[in-house]
């Protein structure tokens, strides 16, 4: 089975709405606005404006030029220049272009100059159409940061994070989450790059002295960018799991030169809690023993959710899909991993059908394979979600995503379906 994937250039969009108090313009046809609006006001919150008129059509979110037939012919500059005049005072105005619009070849550069809105402006240049949604994302954020951010002096105990995006569920939890462990080592984050930021905080972020990653497929570009404005980057290990958080505190606090002892002991406190909860079953953690899984996510945190499965969990992988964009060396490590625990017939190009206890993937494929009986319990860990309303979070990183897959996993298998 192909999965469904939020592909480059939806993520384009949703990068660049990651910045709180930025503006989001969508160039192109009116089809490619609906769902990507009404995704922008789901992953990340602002107060309501209202905003009316031909580009708004009631929702504040993503405004579109909506081009027809005519401006594919004769041109369509005139309409960005409209819209711009409609923004009022943001802070920055980002332009993304649709895959078809990306073709005509407008001097959409001049179209902003000539605009009533004198603020800072980018214009992205590629559609990152059929890209992986983590490149999307990141290469957007890189040319934003080219764009308006220059060298500063360096202020000294402070940290950029990047590589949280809002495109992850639970990403503001995690966000405070991380930020108490570094706050705990003496550092204080200048930004959260992708993950919240203001445009202020973006333009201090080549102050920091140095950035450090949580997922690294989604700021290898910005690393670079911040790289040639002096500021180096720890791609630490990802947060996943408990050791894995772990791991990502303790090269944390080597990077910096702090102690990572107050926050290791707060994972530690989360960590018994989790193993009085699971000793509490009648067998204890060995409910999971044995049990099967299969894995399909476009993300790296492949790797660590298979090594925590089967050291934590002791669950042996049924299925891995294998991505076509993972770096060799990426693929090599899961392939030596998969191998030494005797299970290398795993990694597949495609989700197979055969049935598992437990599916990681998208919602719709775990909802799909739970109600057809392909697995007994589908976990979503990547868009598109099923659940849509974000009233309670569910993180997926940090020792809060850890509590959170465990919850799914166990009430997956283990409570009975009375409906």
């Amino acid at each position: 089975m192909i999965p469904v994937n939020y592909d480059g250039f939806m993520a384009s969009i949703q990068a660049s709405e990651s910045i709180a108090d930025g503006f989001t313009v969508l160039h192109g046809p009116g089809a490619c606005r609906a769902m990507n609006s009404t995704m922008a006001e789901h992953l990340i919150r602002r107060d309501y404006v209202p905003r009316e008129g031909p580009f708004y059509y009631g929702n504040c979110r993503v405004p579109c030029t909506y081009l027809d037939t005519n401006d594919y012919i004769n041109g369509s500059e005139y309409k960005l220049t409209e819209l711009l005049a409609t923004v009022g005072d943001v802070k920055l105005v980002t332009v993304i272009q649709t895959p078809g619009t990306s073709l005509i070849g407008d001097d959409l550069t001049g179209a902003l100059a000539r605009s009533d809105y004198k603020g800072p402006k980018v214009v992205q240049r590629v559609c990152q159409m059929s890209m992986p949604a983590s490149a999307g994302y990141d290469v957007t954020l890189s040319e934003i940061i080219r764009a308006v951010c220059a060298r500063r002096e360096k202020v000294k105990g402070t940290v950029n994070v990047m590589g949280l995006p809002i495109l992850m569920n639970g990403w503001e939890e995690t966000k405070r989450e991380l930020t108490g462990y570094l706050e705990s080592m003496g550092l204080r984050v200048t930004a959260w790059i992708g993950a919240g930021c203001t445009y202020d905080e973006l333009l201090r972020c080549p102050s920091a002295e140095f950035n450090i990653s949580v997922l690294p497929e989604f700021c290898r570009h910005t690393a670079e960018t911040l790289e040639s404005l002096g500021v180096p980057t720890l791609f630490a290990p990802v947060p996943f799991g408990f050791r894995g958080t772990d791991d990502w505190i303790r090269a944390v606090a080597e990077r910096a030169g702090a102690s990572p002892d107050t926050a290791l002991e707060c994972t530690a406190e989360r960590r018994v809690r989790s193993t009085r909860i699971m000793m509490s079953f009648t067998h204890g953690a060995s409910l999971t023993r044995g049990k099967t899984y299969s894995v399909s996510l476009d993300s790296e945190i492949v790797l660590p959710l298979v090594k925590w499965m089967h050291s934590y969990l002791s669950m042996f992988p049924r299925c891995i899909r294998r991505c076509g964009w993972w770096s060799p060396e990426f693929t090599e490590e899961l392939e030596s991993f998969l191998d030494s625990i005797h299970c290398g017939n795993a990694l597949s190009d495609e989700l197979t059908d055969e049935r598992c206890d437990l599916l990681f993937s998208d919602g719709m494929t775990a909802g799909i394979y739970e109600k057809s009986g392909r697995c007994r319990a589908g976990i979503e860990m990547q868009l598109p979600y099923l659940k849509r309303y974000g009233f309670v979070e569910r993180p997926i990183l940090g020792t809060g995503g850890t509590e959170q897959v465990l919850d799914a996993v166990f009430n997956g298998l283990f409570t009975p379906r009375l409906r």
